[in-house]
């Protein structure tokens, strides 16, 4: 008889864990991991589970891992404070783990340093489009007595682009918000682990000059590095130039060749 890898041992285990706590056929559980991987396990809630009981241990479970890894990650400032847009697709990023089934359409609500007081799922639609009620975030943004806000939403098809319904939905959040003193910060959107910022894409200028926009930051990383390949090029020229003149030829060229690198191929296309 053939041993059990590691791997398979893991899968046995883990589906035998959500047999426990959840009620879901361990055979059923593990066929599902092995043909759609580990990852997509919550977001594949309907093909696994026979009932709604189940769907919602499941995704109860979901939230408990979710919450252990923000609560471990975060557990020196024991606070999360969301100053830049790096730091929002980070945090929205793990918040959307394992949630994929559908649209989901969530906020953080901050004060006035950026610390968030509470962050929840708001709305949900289908595969294609979340609902968005106006009301209901100004009324959760009143109760949770905010001053700021960050807002995102999930595309299961995978597409990172914003399509007009987002940027027209994130000025109306915008404008409605102005009405009682409360900022929208940014908007993030996810999909399937890949996150991209709409202030960094300038479709929309938060009201808040303090958050930090980290596409300035990579530009700026990316002209270091141009001075550092600059400086690297002039270094190795006088190096060469100061050994004899019969070594010059063949040293400058090994040593322009060690300082020099491949110029990246630019994909224009887009993921959808």
């Amino acid at each position: 008889m053939k041993e059990k890898s590691q791997y398979d041992s893991d899968v046995d285990k883990l589906a035998g864990l959500v047999k426990d706590l959840v009620g879901i056929p361990k055979s059923r559980t593990t066929k599902f991991i092995k043909e759609t991987g580990a990852s997509e396990l919550f977001s594949g809630s309907y093909a696994i589970c026979e009932t709604d009981s189940q769907r919602i241990k499941l995704l109860t479970l979901r939230d408990f891992m979710y919450t252990l890894e923000t609560v471990r990650d975060n557990q020196a400032d024991q606070e999360y404070f969301l100053n830049s847009s790096l730091k929002a697709k980070d945090y929205f990023k793990s918040f959307f783990s394992g949630l994929n089934d559908r649209e989901y359409f969530a906020a953080a609500f901050m004060d006035i340093r950026f610390r968030v007081i509470s962050s929840k799922i708001l709305f949900s639609g289908s595969i294609f489009e979340s609902p968005i009620f106006l009301r209901e975030l100004i009324k959760e943004a009143i109760f949770q007595n905010s001053t700021k806000l960050l807002v995102s939403h999930n595309h299961p098809g995978g597409s990172l682009t914003a399509s007009a319904d987002d940027l027209q939905s994130t000025l109306a959040i915008q404008e409605n918000l102005c009405q009682i003193d409360v900022d929208l910060v940014d908007h993030i959107i996810i999909a399937r682990g890949k996150t991209v910022s709409m202030a960094e894409l300038g479709l929309f200028k938060p009201a808040q000059m303090n958050y930090t926009i980290d596409a300035g930051n990579k530009a700026r990383e990316n002209a270091d590095k141009k001075t550092s390949l600059r400086g690297r090029l002039e270094s190795a020229k006088k190096r060469v130039m100061e050994q004899p003149q019969n070594k010059r030829d063949k040293a400058l060229r090994n040593e322009l060749a060690c300082a020099s690198f491949k110029k990246p191929v630019r994909d224009n296309g887009r993921e959808h």
